[in-house]
This record gives structure tokens, C-alpha cells and sequence, in this order.
């Protein structure tokens, strides 16, 4: 359970994902405005005021969820970790790495609902940073004790950058890639094999102990594989996730068992 804390914290200040002012449907369902001039990022509002009166203001938070326990949830808000009091109907629902909202109720405690992302393309940093996804081909890795600083080409450009992932790198193959800018510094945050990727339809949707969404499904080579969702970086909502659909994922581990279990860094929905 820690290493899934301490991997949770990495991720979600590396990969913050902006999120926009919220409304709340007839289901209880937060979703967000499209009102991009009142848009706001989990980075620089970890608190928004609700109802209020001059008595008694309301809070909502917005974070992600890194533990459930009985009767409460620690959710990340940027780069703070803390532990709420919730409504156990309501952390039944909820997985690990997924992003809610908290609304403060009146007699003390929390409820709790799933925050719908609607643009995974604007993903920051929990300073701010934008992260760019795009694509390129590597040019050169050079390792110095176990240190890797690679150059790959993307478009025009030949960004050079320390490399510090978990992909095993081959000079001459493309690559999904995120970067970090600070002004003319680029860094590149991670790199994916564009071969590498495996594709599944999703048979099953499963909690596992310590409330991970874990996937079951079939590639089209007959492989059957179970896929944790917590680590990896992803363009959907785990609420909205469905028995049928299809998604890829990059694998950073197979092991060696039936069904297969893996390790991924990333998984997209088809």
C-alpha cells in the first residue's frame, strides 16, 4: 500500500489534470462547465466555496483519491495530502486515482462524488507547468552510470532532455512522449513505445482490496490480461468506464501468469 501512495503522490504532481467549474446534475454527478473564462485547475483552486452565508461557509475540494479506509478517504489537492470523513455509501463507489469532489455537509463529515473530466488533453504540473503529449523518434541515448540523456525528434525539432522513465529505449523507434517546457528548458516526463502498446476489451471491472479498479479483458490474440488502473495515466473518467469498451495500455510489466498480470503507466480509452 505505501509504494501505491508513494507512486500516487509522484504521479499526481507530475500529472495534474486542469479541471474546470463544476455543476451537479439531477444524479448527484459533478461535471464540468464549459465555460472555459471560468476555468480552474486543481493546482490553483483546492477549495471552492459553495453555499454560504456569512455564518456558516461551505466548501467543495476537489483531489484524488490515494487510500480508502472505513469511513474516510485521503485525497490529494495538488501537492497536499489530507484525510476526509465520508459517507461509506458513497467511498463504496469510489476507486483509487480517481478525481472527486467533497462537499461538506452540515452536520460534519463529507459526501463524496466522482469529478468528470471532460478534456484529458490539458494535463499540469502541480506548479502550473503545461504537459505537452505528442510524438517523436528517438535519436541517440547516452548512459552514464545508470544516467540516460536521449534526444528525439519531434517535427522540427531535436529536443535533448535526462531521461529518468521505465522504458527500455531503442534508438530509431517512435515514441509517445511527454514533455515539460520551462521557457527554452524542455524536459521529457516519460516515454511510451508506440509498438508496445497492447489493446483489450474490457470483460470485467473488479475492486480489488484496497480499492484499485482492476481491469479483466481480452486482447485479440486471445491474451487475457488483469490491468491495475491506480499507477497509470489515463484519458477517462473510472466512473464512466464500461464492460465492452476497449482500451489500450503500455506495459511496463508482464508477468508471467494466467490471466496475465501487468504493470502499466498508462492506459487510453479507444
Amino acid at each position: 500500500m505505501k509504494k501505491l501512495i508513494a507512486f500516487g503522490l509522484i504521479m499526481a504532481s507530475l500529472f495534474t489534470v486542469g479541471c474546470q467549474k463544476q455543476s451537479t446534475d439531477k444524479d448527484g454527478v459533478v461535471t464540468q462547465a464549459t465555460d472555459t473564462a471560468k476555468e480552474i485547475t486543481q493546482e490553483t483552486s483546492k477549495e471552492t466555496a459553495v453555499t454560504t452565508s456569512p455564518e456558516q461557509p461551505r466548501f467543495d475540494i476537489v483531489g484524488e483519491v490515494i487510500q480508502i479506509d472505513e469511513g474516510e478517504i485521503h485525497v490529494l489537492t495538488g501537492d497536499i495530502a489530507a484525510v476526509y470523513k465520508a459517507d461509506q455509501a458513497d467511498i463504496d463507489k469510489l476507486y483509487l486515482g480517481e478525481t472527486v469532489i467533497l462537499v461538506e455537509k452540515e452536520n460534519g463529515g463529507y459526501s463524496a462524488v466522482p469529478y468528470l473530466i471532460e478534456d484529458f488533453s490539458r494535463r499540469f504540473t502541480s506548479m502550473g507547468l503545461a504537459i505537452e503529449s505528442t510524438q517523436g523518434v528517438l535519436v541517440s541515448v547516452i548512459e552514464v552510470d545508470g544516467h540516460q540523456t536521449v534526444e528525439i525528434q519531434v517535427k522540427e525539432e531535436v529536443i535533448s532532455s535526462d531521461y529518468f522513465g521505465e522504458t527500455k529505449l531503442e534508438v530509431g523507434k517512435a515514441y509517445d512522449i511527454d514533455l515539460i517546457r520551462r521557457g527554452e528548458n524542455v524536459n521529457i516526463a516519460e516515454l511510451y513505445d508506440v509498438s508496445a502498446y497492447i489493446k483489450i476489451e474490457i470483460l470485467a471491472i473488479n475492486k480489488g482490496d484496497e480499492g484499485q479498479m482492476v481491469l479483466y479483458g481480452k486482447s485479440t490474440d486471445d491474451g487475457e490480461y488483469y490491468v491495475p488502473t491506480f499507477e497509470a495515466v489515463k484519458n477517462f473518467n473510472l466512473s464512466e468506464l464500461m464492460v465492452g469498451d476497449e482500451v489500450e495500455f503500455y506495459p511496463v510489466v508482464i508477468m508471467e501468469s494466467f490471466p496475465m498480470q501487468v504493470v502499466t503507466n498508462r492506459i487510453n480509452l479507444k
